[in-house]
Order: structure tokens, then C-alpha cells, then sequence
């Protein structure tokens, strides 16, 4: 799914919660979100030896313990990383604000009337 659908799906959950329960979902994501440079930082430290870093951070074990393995392609992929890790991390978040927002709409219809709480 690309990104222009992914924001959309995401304003049309914003849409559906209450003020309160918004607060807490953008509190959050600030906590939880990764910045283009924090990844960038990371894969850059692949050409140090340490390939692969960057995608335990987005949470992507598989393709992390690859580019352990196979020193991030040979340089390759942490190349290609470095040049994808806006893209990368805008993903990332995109995915994290999808899940958090779904999670908050689950609780509150499973609770109605409920005080706003840490889902």
C-alpha cells in the first residue's frame, strides 16, 4: 500500500476518536516514533562492521540478522539503506500511528464510557 493511502486510512481512524484518547495516542507515538536520522545514524554504523542495527529498530529481524550475517550485503544493502532511510522510518511510523490508532478504537468500543487509559 503506498504512503498517500496509508495517511489517508490513518486521518480517517484520527476521525473516529474522542479528543482524549487522541492526546494519548499522540503521546504515544511521539515516544515510539524514529526519526530519518536515527536510522540513517544507524546504517551508516553497518560500514563499521555493524550491519544491520537500523532494521532491529524498525523492527525488522529477519532482514537484520541477514545483513548481520552477510555484512549488510557486502556493503550493498546498508548503501541502499542509507539512501532509503527517510523513506524507511515515514514507514515505520506509518505502521506504529495505524496500530496505536486501531488499538484505541478497540478499547474504546470494547469500553464504553470509560476514562481515557493507556491502551
Amino acid at each position: 500500500m503506498d504512503s498517500y493511502a496509508i495517511q489517508q486510512q490513518i486521518a480517517a481512524l484520527r476521525k473516529q476518536l474522542s479528543r482524549e484518547d487522541l492526546e494519548q495516542v499522540d503521546r504515544r507515538l511521539a515516544m515510539d516514533q524514529k526519526s530519518s536520522g536515527l536510522i540513517a545514524g544507524m546504517a551508516a554504523i553497518g560500514f563499521l562492521g555493524v550491519a544491520g542495527i537500523h532494521r532491529f529498530i524498525l523492527d525488522d529481524v529477519g532482514m537484520g540478522i541477514l545483513m548481520l550475517l552477510t555484512l549488510g550485503g557486502c556493503g550493498i544493502w546498508t548503501i541502499i539503506d542509507l539512501v532509503r532511510a527517510t523513506s524507511m522510518a515515514q514507514k515505520y511510523n506509518d505502521q506504529l500511528a495505524f496500530r496505536y490508532l486501531t488499538q484505541a478504537i478497540d478499547y474504546s468500543r470494547t469500553s464504553p464510557g470509560a476514562q481515557p487509559q493507556t491502551f
